[in-house]
Formats: C-alpha cells, sequence, structure tokens
C-alpha cells in the first residue's frame, strides 16, 4: 500500500533537495497528485506546476493566514484559537 497525503506544505529552498524535484515525484508517483501548499523565502508562480494550489512567502505570511491556507484544501473546521490577552 502506498502513503497518501492530503496536503503537501513544500518550502522550495530544502536543504537537501530541490522543491522541483519534489514537486515531479509527486507529479510522476500520485495519481492524483496532493494539493501543495508552497511556504517558501521566494516567490513562486502558481501554474508552473498543476499540484501547487497556493505559494506564500514566509516573510509576507502571518500565522492566521497560514492556517487558514492548510486548512482550506483539507476542507475541515478550523480548531478554536487562542484566546487573546486583554490590556
Amino acid at each position: 500500500m502506498r502513503d497518501s497525503f492530503d496536503l503537501v506544505i513544500l518550502d522550495m529552498l530544502l536543504p537537501s533537495e530541490n522543491g522541483d524535484s519534489v514537486l515531479r515525484l509527486l507529479l510522476e508517483r500520485s495519481v492524483p497528485p496532493p494539493p501543495v501548499l508552497v511556504f517558501s523565502a521566494m516567490e513562486m508562480a502558481v501554474d508552473k506546476w498543476p499540484p501547487v494550489t497556493r505559494a506564500l512567502v514566509k516573510s509576507r505570511t502571518d500565522t492566521e493566514t497560514l492556517r487558514r491556507h492548510i486548512l482550506e484544501p483539507l476542507d475541515c473546521e478550523p480548531p478554536p484559537t487562542a484566546l487573546k490577552r486583554s490590556a
């Protein structure tokens, strides 16, 4: 039995592997490939790779935005957020 994934979160600048090669591998071995959320230091065109549903730049993405884009393709209810302290 092969592993399957509901969502792949990928940094294109992996220390030991190029993100492009990971995407190529997903396209070759997964039918259909899982949705991919690129979360990286560099910008990327979403239309370059079919499984990429969203590309976010780390320096311009807050935690809530990242959380929303992780939960969106999973089609699930978000867990409650932590309560904020009032001043």
